[in-house]
């Protein structure tokens, strides 16, 4: 498994694309779909899913173009976003203004490279992408960050889903599971659990 990544956007979106033997799999395209499209030109891959951990603008900006350009027809997320990921109100005015031109969405396909954390709290459909690689990979979108956690003030965020979240699916993990966050350095969850007041 090979991970690439680039920050994107006026909020500094991680974009990841990952790649297993021939498989690809991007990660929240935020914006730019110029730099996102440089990064997955450089790779080699069969296949293209892209991924959603969850529908905030910040996280969907670039999907319509980067579909478009390589010829997915669906990006997957969880069905509790889509509300998010249709509305006109999902924007940061006037910086950011609604996602248009979006691609139609699916639920999560199986795959044998990675399993689907359910991580609402963020967003009422928050996932995050669990690789078993090594010690364990996390695609945490904005559910944890190195030293803190997603906000819950934004629409359809619930503080006592997020903190349930991250007890049932992450403090689990390996303590040496790295942490690929939404924004911001990447972690450990036992970086997370010794610093992180959040995790205690």
């Amino acid at each position: 498994m090979k991970i690439n990544s680039c920050c994107v956007g006026a909020i500094g979106t991680n974009c990841y694309l990952v790649l297993c033997e021939r498989r690809a799999y991007l990660i929240d395209p935020g914006a730019e779909a110029d730099v996102i499209s440089a990064m997955l030109d450089k790779a080699q891959f069969d296949s293209l899913r892209i991924l959603l951990t969850h529908a905030h603008f910040d996280h969907i900006g670039a999907a319509g173009e980067i579909a478009r350009r390589y010829h997915v027809d669906k990006v997957e997320l969880s069905p509790a976003d889509r509300p998010i990921y249709f509305s006109r109100d999902n924007a940061m005015p006037p910086y950011c203004p609604p996602v248009e031109d979006l691609p139609e969405t699916t639920d999560f396909l199986p795959s044998a490279d990675f399993t689907v954390l359910p991580m609402p709290g963020h967003s009422p459909g928050g996932s995050a992408f669990y690789f078993p690689g090594g010690n364990g990979i996390v695609f945490a979108g904005d559910s944890v960050f190195a030293g803190s956690i997603g906000r819950t003030d934004l629409w359809g965020g619930d503080l006592e889903a997020l903190l349930a979240s991250i007890k049932r699916e992450i403090l689990p993990l390996d303590d040496r599971t790295v942490l690929y966050c939404g924004h911001g350095p990447e972690t450990s969850v036992g970086e997370e659990k010794r610093t992180n007041c959040y995790f205690r």
